[in-house]
């Protein structure tokens, strides 16, 4: 089923002419907390912040699905909110939100999300400068208290994926990996007050 989720996006992501650009955004921006995205599962997340059952966060069959964890009950309390879906076998995670601007009813965790940071240090205390810095390889869109950057690119397999694909009877070199990177960072205060990394993988 997974297979078939992923080359039905596959042949929709190449109907609409994906480029075959270069990666610009940061790795460092897909990890956050130790849960790298395309690699940690829901069950790598629910191990360590506490057992939590899977919301969809749009209704109808098939939407993708997200884990939320707050350190307080205040709407402003800092939260991180992890998502699945079809391109992840609602399994692997597809994106995070680390936030203080929670909507939504959380478990509580007594992980300190205040200091829980990317894999390159973004945090709550990260300054808007900072931000820009990083991303300047990257096209911004600025809007006001927020800036955003979505690419579009492919890729060819890594290593073990490539190891994996000839297992299964498929040629690597015939294969490329279409990737949809989305960042979205709102401040407060000139401070990343909401951060949201989504990673699409298909081939």
């Amino acid at each position: 089923m997974r297979c078939l989720v992923k080359l039905i996006a596959a042949l929709h992501f190449s109907a609409l002419g994906f480029p075959c650009a270069a990666q610009t955004l940061p790795q460092g921006l897909f990890s956050v907390g130790q849960f790298e995205i395309g690699t940690a599962t829901v069950d790598d997340v629910q191990s360590r912040l506490g057992v939590n059952k899977p919301s969809p966060i749009e209704l109808g069959d098939g939407a993708d699905v997200a884990l939320c964890y707050s350190a307080g009950t205040s709407p402003s309390a800092p939260t991180i909110v992890f998502e699945t879906g079809a391109l992840g076998g609602w399994k692997e995670i597809t994106a995070y939100r680390l936030t203080k601007r929670g909507k939504r009813r959380c478990k509580l965790t007594d992980a300190s999300l205040m200091a829980m940071s990317t894999a390159n240090g973004l945090n709550f205390r990260t300054e808007r400068k900072l931000v820009e810095r990083m991303l300047s390889q990257s096209k911004l869109t600025n809007s006001g208290e927020s800036i955003r950057v979505e690419e579009v690119y492919r890729r060819r397999p890594t290593e073990s994926e490539a190891a994996r694909m000839r297992r299964s009877g498929l040629d690597p070199d015939q294969v490329a990996f279409d990737v949809v990177d989305i960042v979205e960072v709102r401040f407060k205060h000139g401070v990343i007050d909401d951060l949201y990394v989504k990673r699409l993988v298909s081939y």
